[in-house]
Formats: structure tokens, C-alpha cells, sequence
């Protein structure tokens, strides 16, 4: 059996702890709460703690899509091991536990990855970028994921905001004062 490498290991261990797979009153372990360090522009900015137990911070936005029938979206980032992890959720998606899917992924309307692999779960998809890319991500107007026959665009309005929180969350430092 060929087991997973470190990071790997680490990376979706930080993925498990980022996104519940149901609400937390009907899980038999509930998701370890995650402190908010700061709210601004639709991202939540909220403190993790890693499986390698470093302080992680993740920042993640809700939202109901008015164009594709009130549809949910939800996408999350975080930064683990020089890696950009991407959750991205949409409320209509039904892929089987573990599903490898390849599609192309887009910041800012470019290719970043002609082939990057995403790992289903239900109604969530989790990626992995190289982390320079957050300053790209953060940049964009959305992240595109296409593959054969179909796309899926989350909006990412805000988000340079909320990765400079990340940033300063993952630091250590404090939240920006309300205004």
C-alpha cells in the first residue's frame, strides 16, 4: 500500500480541520473551533492550528450565487508547507468521497495550472497551488476551475483584503482595528 508523503498527510490534516463535512452537533468529533481574528469584505479571517500544531490561519468566504439559483459557494485558502490550499464548496456538486478530478485552474482570468488535481468530497472540491500564487489569488477577480465539459468560477471579491489579514494572522500579529 503506498502511503501518503508527510506533507501530504499534513496538508489534507490541516483540510480536515478547515471544513466540517456536516454541521458540528451531528459529527461524532466535531471540527476544532477556529478562532475569527478579523471580518472584512465577506471573508471570515479565522486562527487554525495545523496537525503539526503551528499556528495556520485560513480565510474563507460564503456566499449564495443569485445567478446559478441561489446556489451555495464557499471558497477557503490557506497557506501549509509552501502550498496554497484551495477549498472550494458549491451546494449543487455530488462527488464521491476521495474522486480525483483534473481541470484547468484560472486567477485573474489566466492559467495557472493546465492541470491541477482536485480531490472531491460531496459538494467540495480541495486543490493545492504553489503558494506564490497567493499574491495572485488575491489579485483576482475569481478562481475558474474547468475541465471537459463543464467550468466553475467562484468569485473572489475582497480577497486581497482578507489575504493580507491571513498574512498578519499567520504572523501572529494583531487584527486591524475596526474603524
Amino acid at each position: 500500500m503506498k502511503r501518503p508523503s508527510p506533507a501530504r498527510s499534513c496538508l489534507f490534516g490541516l483540510v480536515a480541520g478547515l471544513v466540517s463535512l456536516a454541521p458540528a452537533e451531528a459529527q461524532e468529533s466535531p471540527v476544532p473551533e477556529r478562532p475569527l481574528f478579523e471580518s472584512l469584505n465577506g471573508w471570515q479571517v479565522e486562527r487554525a492550528t495545523s496537525v503539526t500544531g503551528s499556528p495556520s490561519c485560513v480565510i474563507v468566504r460564503s456566499y449564495v450565487d443569485e445567478d446559478d439559483d441561489d446556489a451555495d459557494n464557499s471558497i477557503t485558502f490557506a497557506l501549509e508547507n509552501k502550498a496554497l490550499v484551495v477549498v472550494l464548496t458549491y451546494g449543487k456538486w455530488q462527488h464521491d468521497r476521495d474522486e480525483k478530478i483534473t481541470a484547468a485552474t484560472e486567477l485573474g482570468g489566466k492559467t495557472v495550472n493546465a492541470k491541477s488535481t482536485w480531490t472531491g468530497n460531496g459538494t467540495r472540491l480541495v486543490g493545492t497551488l504553489p503558494g506564490n500564487l497567493a499574491e495572485k489569488a488575491a489579485e483576482s477577480e475569481e478562481i475558474l476551475i474547468k475541465g471537459k465539459g463543464w467550468k466553475a468560477a467562484f468569485d473572489l471579491t475582497g480577497a486581497a483584503d482578507a489575504f493580507a489579514a491571513m498574512k498578519r494572522c499567520n504572523a501572529g500579529g494583531a487584527p486591524k482595528p475596526r474603524s
